[in-house]
């Protein structure tokens, strides 16, 4: 076990260092790292490791859930509708059509292909956002339409693939309460517990995503999307604390979500990637042209000096493509090889993105330079 959690650290670090060095998202280069360990030293994870994973996804989707701002999505009705919902509808319908009668998939397994690939990923978006300086109202419109991107794809996993049981109503019921009492409640513990040396607050916010991740699986609704509501509903409470805040998101995105997204990494190999490439590459040009059309043109309404940024930016898939892909396998849906194949794909579609992006960036910085 000793070893095995040696080579977990070394890889993780030297993912992160990479990623900085490289100015890309540490996402990939974990992924790759885990890749790489799994092929190369025939690396077999414990338990343990599996354990972190699950809460790495779980705290990652709940981080993702606070990124939804309702209000900002109100406010910015028109265009993040208009954006957010194109910008999924075109790619998800596209590949899901293609995926059933050309590469010849059941119909669930295209729409669970399609959702997974036209997600984007706000956890990219905002920090890319946040580096152009203060949220501007263009910026703020642009992020409420990742959101409404984000919150479609993830309520079309839901209905779609969720069994209604006595179980998971009992589960809707309870997140319904929750939707009630948290934000009048929640203010009134966390402003009493505020400041403790004990970081109740934080222990609250672990509890209740452990308790439902618990529940949802006893009700046979998927934990990460559970997760995901939570932090929506809890978003009003803990953003009000930027301490809290700010220290939940250091332990996931300085630990759990590597790990997570090493242990993503593992569950692939060269072999699965190299006897799909065709696959992939399909699915890839098809997802990234489908996503750039999709963004681009709705896009020139609103926003016309920045749409082709823009068509870049929301091509980033990360966390939600990956819940989707990981839940086709996990539920045999999907085979390894095309779960491979997605990793595979929405790597490659957030690789590029990043490339595009700061070759676009450069290339505007040069003009205003000369």
């Amino acid at each position: 076990m000793h070893n095995t959690l040696w080579i977990v650290a070394l890889a993780v670090l030297g993912a992160g260092i990479l990623a900085i060095e490289l100015g890309i998202s540490p996402a990939i280069t974990e992924i790759l790292a885990g890749v790489v360990v799994g092929s190369v030293l025939d690396f077999q994870p414990g338990q343990y490791l599996e354990s972190l994973a699950s809460l790495g996804i779980l705290t990652l989707m709940y981080v993702a859930g606070l990124e939804i701002d309702l209000d900002l999505m109100r406010n910015r009705f028109r265009e993040s509708v208009t954006i957010g919902f194109s910008s999924f509808a075109l790619p998800f319908t596209s590949v899901t059509i293609i995926a059933r009668y050309a590469l010849h998939f059941t119909s669930m397994q295209s729409l669970l292909i399609g959702i997974a690939l036209s997600t984007t990923s706000i956890a990219i978006v905002f920090p890319y956002l946040r580096m152009q300086g203060p949220l501007s109202e263009t910026s703020k419109g642009i992020l409420a339409a990742a959101m409404v991107a984000d919150l479609t794809s993830m309520l079309m996993l839901s209905i779609l693939f969720t069994e209604i049981s006595k179980n998971a109503v009992i589960l809707v019921g309870l997140i319904i309460v929750l939707t009630l009492l948290i934000p009048k409640m929640g203010k009134r513990i966390f402003s009493h517990f505020h400041g403790n040396a004990v970081e109740f607050e934080f222990r609250i916010i672990l509890f209740i995503i452990i308790g439902l991740a618990i529940a949802s699986e006893e009700a046979g609704v998927e934990a990460a999307l559970v997760a995901f509501l939570l932090g929506m509903i809890t978003s009003g409470v803990v953003v009000g604390h930027s301490d809290l805040q700010e220290k939940f998101q250091a332990m996931v995105f300085g630990f759990l979500a590597p790990i997570f997204f090493f242990w993503v990494g593992l569950t692939v190999s060269f072999s699965e990637i190299a006897s799909n490439i065709g696959m992939i590459s399909i699915l890839f040009v098809l997802c990234y042209s489908t996503k750039f059309i999709g963004t681009y043109f709705p896009s020139r309404n609103f926003y016309p000096k920045i749409a082709l940024e823009i068509g870049f930016l929301f091509n980033n898939r990360l966390s939600l493509g990956l819940v989707a892909a990981l839940y086709g396998r996990e539920s045999g849906l999907l085979s390894d090889k095309v779960y491979a194949s997605l990793v595979g794909c929405i790597l490659m579609t957030t690789f590029i993105s990043t490339a595009l992006l700061k070759r676009k960036k450069h290339g505007r910085w040069k003009k205003k330079k000369k």
